[in-house]
């Protein structure tokens, strides 16, 4: 990885190179999917970094193919990848805007690949930005078409051939109005399509979430405000505690810019000292505030369940235990704890009486979320509320995790990659009309994934 730096900024196609190559990509290439724009994909890649693979001389290999014409697309959109995952992000957005400036759509084989065409709809960014398909179809013959568009698109009249296509954008501030547009895009759509509803995912912004279960009895969604800056001090002695009618001041707190995830500067506030401090210390404009609620258990331990819904069924993805409230899989120590483990692992394995205990609370998530996948992270109260801290369609779900160290995971996610994959094929089969012909396998160029 030590190579990156240096080529990536040389991966940094010139303005007068760019526009010359997309007018040569733009003339060769139409909406058939082949080996010109074939990519490895993000499930790939991350895969590769995820164990601390040398990437190196793929990277080289890539940086030689993003110098030709046709394959520069694809290219540039692996590269982009490799650098969000060694931490340049700035230059991975780069990289892939000058991709996605030559060519919109990209075509990955999965297995053997003579199983359906996925068309996922997607936005430019990083991996929080669009449904993980790529993630979601591993363990499939599927070929995956990722076709991207933006606020400016106006139509989605050549498309790919396909034979179901997927709203993979998510919830976030860089996305609202490229949702606004596939949602006038989308209206007059003839043919089978899942998670159509671009209005229902710009509504699960953390204040809308928290107004959407406001009167819940199932279900806790802390009451959550969205403020500028200059607001933050002044309306924080104005809210009250979730659980008091009195006008105490809302302390302690949870505050983090508008547009993280990840924990990305999230910070528990105890005092209104703390949240000067605070502000002073950030240049975002817009800020979250919600009560912090103390969901720590009997053994003074945190948990965080990560859970799929997939055509309105739920499916575990992960449990993270931690001694710290603000928990996420990567920083809960779950390898050093083998307790901590079986515990997971039992938790997947009895997950179908789990459900059944939590029926009317994911019942009425699905309902008021009526999406055909989406994910939620959540804790539970002590009486068996839902503690809902996030919902998105945009969540990582992998089967990554070690296997020495996780043998459950892998079933288990298989489990859930096979009933997205399912209600794929389901879908699939409503249309109408003669099937296309499929797409051509490439006959060089990388190794099947």
């Amino acid at each position: 990885m030590e190579q990156l730096e240096s080529f990536s900024r040389a991966a940094m196609v010139d303005s007068h190179g760019l526009r010359r190559m997309q007018q040569e990509t733009s003339e060769s290439s139409s909406t058939r999917s082949d080996e010109t724009n074939k990519i490895l994909g993000t499930a790939f890649l991350v895969r590769l970094a995820f164990e601390n693979s040398d990437l190196s001389a793929l990277w080289t290999q890539l940086y030689e193919r993003s110098l030709n014409t046709l394959t520069a697309p694809a290219a540039l959109l692996d590269m982009s990848v490799i650098l969000l995952v060694s931490g340049q992000r700035e230059i991975s957005l780069l990289t892939q805007k000058n991709a996605l400036q030559m060519r919109k759509d990209f075509y990955k084989l999965c297995g053997e690949g003579d199983g359906i065409r996925v068309l996922a709809l997607m936005a430019p960014g990083d991996l929080m930005s669009n449904t993980p398909v790529d993630f979601l179809l591993e363990g499939s013959n599927f070929s995956l078409i990722q076709y991207f568009v933006d606020e400016n698109t106006t139509e989605l009249n050549e498309l790919p051939e396909h034979d179901i296509a997927f709203m993979a954008i998510g919830e976030s501030f860089e996305n609202s109005q490229i949702l606004d547009n596939i949602s006038r895009i989308l209206k007059n759509w003839n043919g089978p399509i899942l998670n159509n509803s671009p209005e229902i995912i710009q509504g699960l912004t953390r204040d809308g979430v928290s107004l959407m279960f406001s009167n819940s009895s199932e279900i806790v969604s802390p009451v959550t405000v969205k403020i500028r800056r200059d607001e933050v001090v002044h309306l924080t002695s104005g809210l009250v505690r979730l659980d008091s009618n009195s006008s105490k001041p809302l302390l302690p707190l949870i505050i983090r810019p508008v547009g993280t995830h990840a924990g990305i500067g999230m910070e528990k506030i105890e005092s209104l000292e703390n949240l000067n401090d605070y502000i002073e210390s950030k240049t975002d404009e817009y800020f979250y505030l919600c009560p912090y609620i103390n969901y720590k258990n009997e053994d003074y331990l945190f948990r965080k369940y990560r859970i799929a819904f997939i055509n309105r069924q739920p499916y575990p993805s992960h449990l993270a235990i931690s001694k710290n409230w603000m928990i996420h899989y990567l920083n809960a120590d779950m390898d050093k704890h083998p307790e901590r483990r079986a515990e997971e692992e039992s938790w997947f394995k009895n997950f179908q009486l789990f459900a059944q205990k939590h029926t009317s609370r994911f019942a009425e998530l699905c309902a008021k979320i009526d999406l055909d996948y989406f994910v939620i992270d959540c804790a539970f109260m002590e009486d068996g509320r839902l503690l809902l801290f996030e919902v998105d369609v945009g969540m990582i779900v992998h089967d990554m995790d070690p296997v020495d160290l996780y043998p459950y995971k892998k079933p288990a996610m298989a489990n859930l990659f096979s009933a997205f994959q399912s209600m794929l094929q389901k879908e699939s089969k409503k249309q109408t009309g003669v099937m296309p012909d499929f797409l051509p396998l490439p006959q060089k160029g990388f190794k099947r994934i």
